[in-house]
């Protein structure tokens, strides 16, 4: 196959490659004469240097929690900021977006709706409004990433304005004091000052960027208004007219570098255009047309977000510009037919970084990115070793546990896992440690205490273990000890002894969150470990016990559980941030307790459990924005334990009705067998985003 864009991230060429045929089995999975390559990983397009071939395109992003129009929003395309607008009524929300997903935090002391802002996710302004019924206001609020504080107001009570800036160099634009206004007012960081007032007095107006460099477009003047002038830091000038006058429209980027996006002609638009300092060009619209919305970011990375659709929108759109580099990272399945024309890349670990660029083509309905290549032959994968692929994932059996167990804790990657304690007779509790080394366990340094119903987290040579009950349940402990390949010893306790908890992270940047306390039922407790002590911190919004988690310290991501209040077996998910947890809008498809949990936050995998219908198998996977059920366990079991990631799983332990040496591992769209279903090379294939 000739195919000379056919790259790895790290510019290793693979022209080595005599034969190269890829397969599409799903979204997920490839065949290269004819390995399996399992996706771990899928990225944001990001631009390709080193040519001149570009493309421009909105891309659909996930919703934010709240639908609302004439918003405020400050921020880059990944690190954004929305606050206040109109949702049926004038509202304070303000949520945060980390490129993937919108986590509600700290709202505005005072609801506004069709405000202005300026400024950074995490050091924000937003000023100016309507807070009916007091009607127009001059409040002017700072926002330092968690909560928002009054501080100097405007001098003229303004609504519908447009805003650009720094939190305390910023610009305030235009607007609506009951006519139409041409008010520029600079802000200090303290108070604002009056500037030189815009030559066509404009409401419902866009700005981009800063205060003395500055962009004002389109609005309402009674007509819709094409106008645009550019500020100096003292007065403002014409300059080219926007190709559609729009009024309620967005904008970001720079004075010279500007985008407008969405509006109000006679009905809500799609237009985008973009200013090169002297004219405007029209380029790729947004995939829904809004009026009322608002933007962040940059002119060649912008984010679209919220606005009017004949009804209030939530609806999130990203826009790129460049030449295209579309990127996974695959593992090759083990199991290859040993073929001479299959070239590995780096065979340490198996793992492939490739990118795809050029002869992209986009599909605004769908939303997937296709990149198309050209084969000199079809490669009959038959000819290969008849491969055959499950459709999902696929649990298979290994060596058992020693000693078998359920409630206990576990750490580590799928061959290279740590058990730990658990309950394995009448008396409950174990101190027993085993290492599994990808075949067979074997025993270890004991627990210095026994304990069950404990969590666990790290890696094989470098666990811990926190929380759990002793003999029979009594007492609840808060100890916590740490594993060093061989021995356990003793570190700072818990500040609360908890049972039935969960936790993600490294040994010494550990997270525990949620269980049973003494006296008290299904807490929302979060405490952070730093090596040496806990600290408390944001508590879970829904308290819960028998919680799984997946993720790091600062980035994880917790699921299921029992909430008690008649529900009993829940399908919560809620994601930490490092500061704060947010509920997701995603449930499990099969609400559970005692099931367990791995992997990172946006890409965690959960199996087995248990509810009204007895043991479960089933098993889930979750991209940050969506639970999908995969390939259930061979063995339903409850109150198990796990390590590894969502694509590289290893399950463990656990109760079947008795005590369980179950252990399992999970490949995602792995190898299911030979047979004789043919599967052809195809001449193009699909990465999803």
């Amino acid at each position: 196959m000739y195919n000379s864009n056919f790259v790895t991230t790290d510019g290793k060429d693979l022209a080595r490659f005599n034969k190269l045929s890829i397969a599409q089995d799903n979204a997920d999975t490839y065949l290269v004469n004819p390995r399996t390559l399992t996706i771990i990983n899928k990225f944001e397009p990001q631009i390709f240097g080193g040519d001149t071939t570009t493309i421009t395109f909105w891309k659909t992003s996930s919703s934010m929690n709240i639908a609302r129009a004439t918003l405020g929003g400050a921020g880059t395309q990944n690190s954004s900021l929305s606050f206040g607008g109109d949702s049926n009524a004038n509202t304070p929300r303000t949520e945060k977006f980390d490129g993937i997903n919108w986590f509600n935090t700290g709202a505005l002391n005072i609801a506004r709706y069709s405000l202005a802002g300026s400024g950074t996710q995490n050091s924000a302004l937003s000023f100016g409004g309507d807070s009916s019924p007091a009607r127009v206001t001059p409040r002017t609020e700072k926002f330092n990433g968690t909560s928002w504080s009054n501080t100097g107001a405007l001098n003229i009570a303004r609504y519908r304005l447009a805003g650009n800036g720094t939190q305390n160099a910023a610009l305030s634009v235009g607007g609506d004091t009951g006519s139409y206004s041409p008010r520029t007012e600079k802000f200090n960081g303290t108070s604002w000052s009056n500037s030189g007032a815009l030559n066509t007095a404009r409401s419902l107006l866009a700005a981009s960027g800063t205060q003395n460099s500055a962009l004002s477009f389109g609005g309402a003047t009674g007509p819709t208004s094409a106008v645009t002038e550019k500020f100096n830091g003292t007065s403002w000038t014409n300059t080219t007219a926007l190709n559609i006058a729009r009024s309620s429209l967005a904008g970001t980027g720079t004075q010279n570098a500007a985008l407008s996006f969405g509006g109000l002609t006679s009905t809500y638009v799609n237009y985008t255009e973009k200013f090169n300092g002297s004219s405007w060009v029209i380029t790729n619209g947004l995939n829904i047309a809004r009026d009322a919305l608002a933007g962040s970011g940059a002119q060649n990375a912008a984010l679209s977000f919220g606005g009017l659709i004949g009804a209030y929108s939530s609806a999130t759109e990203k826009y790129y510009y460049g030449v295209f580099k579309n990127t996974i990272q695959a593992r090759i399945f083990e199991g290859d037919t040993g073929n001479t024309d299959i070239v590995v890349l780096n065979t340490s670990d198996e793992v492939i970084n490739m990118s795809f660029k050029k002869d992209i083509s986009i599909s605004l309905s769908s939303n997937i990115l296709s990149p198309t290549y050209q084969v000199d032959e079809d490669i009959d994968l038959r000819t290969l070793g008849r491969e055959v692929l499950n459709p999902d994932g696929v649990w298979t059996s290994t060596g058992n546990l020693n000693v078998p167990r359920y409630y206990l804790g576990g750490a580590g990657k799928q061959n290279a896992a740590l058990s730990i304690g658990g309950d394995s007779s009448a008396a409950r509790t174990s101190s027993i440690t085993e290492k599994f080394n990808g075949a067979t366990w074997a025993a270890t340094g004991n627990l210095n205490t026994s304990k069950y119903e404990l969590a666990g987290s790290g890696i094989q040579s470098s666990a811990l273990s926190f929380g759990g009950a002793g003999n029979l349940g009594i007492p609840f402990y808060a100890i916590t000890e740490k594993f060093n390949g061989s021995t356990w010893s003793t570190t700072g306790n818990l500040i609360i002894p908890i049972i039935l908890l969960a936790g993600t992270g490294s040994q010494n940047a550990t997270i525990s969150f949620g269980g049973d306390s003494l006296g008290t039922l299904m807490v929302n407790l979060t405490e952070k470990f730093n090596g040496a002590t806990w600290t408390i911190v944001k508590a879970l919004n829904v308290p819960r016990s028998g919680l799984s988690g997946a993720g790091t310290q600062n980035a994880t991501v917790n699921f299921a559980g029992e909430t008690g209040g008649g529900a009993f077996w829940s399908g919560l998910t809620e994601r930490y941030n490092g500061s704060d947890w947010f509920i997701s809008g995603s449930l499990l498809n099969i609400a559970r307790a005692l099931a367990a949990g791995t992997g990172t936050q946006n890409n965690a995998l959960c199996f087995g459990g248990y509810n009204t219908d007895g043991n479960s198998g089933v098993t889930e996977r979750f991209n940050g924005i969506a639970w999908n059920t995969t390939g259930n366990l061979i063995t339903a079991r409850y109150a198990l334990a796990s390590a590894g990631t969502q694509s590289s799983a290893l399950s463990f332990g656990g109760n079947t009705g008795t005590f369980s040496a179950a252990t399992e591992k999970f490949i995602s769209n792995g190898l299911y067998g030979f047979g004789d279903t043919a599967m052809f090379g195809l001449e193009r294939f699909q990465i999803r985003y």
